[in-house]
């Protein structure tokens, strides 16, 4: 089974917005096949990133973002 790794900060308004969203990418990838390795809420370090990275096929990042856009 293919690994997806969601990376999604949640440390402030903005994050708040962008953790949200990551929600359903989770519940979608879960659905489409995928095992979720879910580093979201909080802060995520970069240990932690750089330790799950590497068994990923598939990295899914979020930040920043408002309640109808993400910030590139």
């Amino acid at each position: 089974m293919p690994v997806a790794l969601v990376i999604a900060p949640r440390f402030d308004n903005a994050t708040e917005y962008s953790y949200d969203w990551s929600r359903e990418a989770v519940e979608i990838l879960k659905h489409g096949g995928y095992t979720v390795i879910d580093l979201g809420g909080g802060t995520v370090r970069r240990r932690d990133v750089e330790e799950k990275i590497r068994n990923a096929d598939m990295v899914v990042f979020y930040n920043h973002g408002t309640e109808d856009a993400l910030w590139g």
